[in-house]
């Protein structure tokens, strides 16, 4: 039996010993495949922010007018949620021609993620600093959100976080292929944890 840290502790305390044990054998799985995992606390704020508070935020120089227009959609904030996001390299595929869009879909519905919501794009394009993007080794990250109002199922736009902007990328397909240094995020498809929890 293994030993328990104080932030397992923290864990159990704050959910339950039952999703602490569903929180560990997810995760386990994730490292396994090669996620990198984080996580984002909700903060209160909406979408439809300014692009200077935005820039502010997220510690970047400019947000290009497409990602800025989604980003900055009103919904209604949540405050004190933390929810648990892994990001995958597009490297996890040693073969080059499994490196897919579909495949990554494929690998996060394997390890029971699922795509963020706005908000919780928001709040990883917040957390993705320069600093941790060079730590993880990653020029840029996607965020596997639901695609874009408008978009159809052969193309559609993803916001990315690269290390001095926030942009989207257009992709074609679930056949357009990833690259080894870029990121892909999704979040746990377990209940977020809140501060009433």
């Amino acid at each position: 039996m293994r030993s328990i840290d104080m932030a397992d502790l923290a864990t159990i305390l704050v959910g339950g010993l039952s999703r602490f044990l569903g929180q560990k054998s997810e995760l386990e799985l994730w490292e396994k495949e090669g996620g990198i995992s984080l996580s984002v606390t909700s903060n209160g704020v909406a979408g439809n922010e300014s692009e200077e508070e935005i820039m502010k935020k997220a510690s970047v120089r400019f947000i290009s007018n497409q990602a800025l227009r989604f980003l900055s959609t009103e919904f209604i904030p949540s405050c004190g949620i933390t929810t648990q996001v892994v990001i995958f390299p597009g490297s996890v595929f040693r073969q080059v021609e499994d490196r897919t869009i579909q495949k990554m879909l494929n690998l996060a519905q394997a390890c029971n993620l699922v795509r963020p919501s706005l908000e919780l794009t928001w709040l990883i394009c917040q957390a993705l600093t320069r600093k941790k993007l060079i730590e993880m080794k990653l020029s840029k990250v996607i965020i596997m959100h639901d695609p874009f109002n408008g978009s159809t199922q052969k193309s559609w736009r993803q916001c990315y976080m690269s290390r001095d902007h926030i942009g989207s990328s257009r992709i074609v397909s679930g056949n357009s292929k990833l690259l080894s240094n870029y990121g892909y995020a999704f979040v746990v498809d377990l209940p977020p944890i809140s501060p009433n929890n």
